[in-house]
């Protein structure tokens, strides 16, 4: 008889107890049931460990709470996750982000009885993108939905340096490739999970399933507070540190009079600023052929009643 194949799920959470029950919810309805909650509370004690006594008999020993309280960025809560369990599989659900109930179902086998290749070392799902807000009562309603980087089917270093392709929920990967592929860095604020996936990425390949099984929920009108996302409450430090990144792996490759992952990152980000500045001119040209139009047919039209 064979041993399941265990997963650690990393859920770093600070005073969101109401998006921390959501995220509990989702995982306790999984159909894959071989996993282990790895909680890193970066806040208030008393919350988490209510939730926790009230699941109690749900999570069935199922359970790490990890009480960090210390000035951390979001890189070493993940690091300190990691190492607070052993399982062989490892995968994040940060307190406001949900799954499907086939989400492990899905991906485990990729990496265990259905792996395509040797090489495959992680293997990540669609998404769902989810605008909602919350209530000053603790209601929480959906504003839009719709599907995130539905086009995935591979991943690559071409084009995850010009962008991330997936969310840090979406993602599962093996224990081991943390000895070639390190840790997460403790050092960034934001996009933690994007320079982590291109230094994976870099190492080994990344299998995709092609069911949007990870939900990516964000409050786009919540700018500050507890319940703000950072990529919308810090979209400048998303901008500064992008360059921070670039610049590190730029300068490796300098450093060492070679074209590696820097150089990547480099020509990627040039083709799609260069992308960008041809999108918002074709969008001017087409609003200006728009106006013509209008006028030619304006003109015409009085022509028409002119004796």
């Amino acid at each position: 008889m064979s041993v399941p194949t265990i997963v650690d799920v990393i859920t770093r959470t600070k005073n969101r107890p109401l998006l921390l029950r959501r995220c509990l919810e989702s995982l306790l309805s999984q159909n894959h049931v071989h996993w282990h909650w790895v909680v890193v509370n970066n806040g208030e004690a008393g919350p988490v460990e209510s939730l926790l006594r009230e699941n109690a008999e749900a999570l069935a020993g199922r359970v790490t709470l990890i009480a960090f309280l210390d000035r951390g960025l979001l890189g070493k809560l993940t690091n300190v996750g990691i190492a607070g369990s052993g399982n062989p599989l490892i995968t994040l659900l940060d307190d406001d982000d949900t799954w499907h109930p086939r989400f492990l179902e899905a991906t485990v086998p990729r990496l265990t009885s259905d792996r395509l290749h040797d090489s495959v070392r992680g293997v990540c799902t669609l998404s769902n993108c989810i605008h909602e807000k919350v209530d000053a009562d603790g209601r929480i309603s959906v504003i839009k939905e719709y599907p995130f980087n539905p086009h995935l089917r591979n991943i690559h270093l071409a084009s995850l340096a010009a962008v991330n392709q997936f969310p840090p929920n979406a993602f599962v990967y093996e224990r081991r490739a943390l000895g070639e592929v390190g840790g997460y860095n403790e050092d960034l604020p934001v996009l933690d999970d994007w320079d982590f996936n291109l230094r994976f990425n870099f190492k080994f390949n990344i299998d995709v399933v092609y069911d949007e099984l990870s939900n990516y929920h964000m409050r786009p009108d919540t700018k500050v507070g507890e319940m703000a996302n950072t990529v919308t409450a810090k979209e400048n430090l998303h901008r500064f540190y992008e360059g921070v990144i670039l610049n590190q792996h730029l300068r490796a490759d300098l450093a060492q009079g070679r074209m590696g992952l820097g150089t990547l990152l480099a020509i990627a980000n040039t083709r799609r600023v260069a992308e960008s500045l041809l999108h918002t001119q074709r969008k001017k040209l087409e609003h200006m052929s728009d106006k013509i139009g209008k006028i030619n047919a304006r003109t015409q039209m009085i022509k028409s009643k002119l004796p």
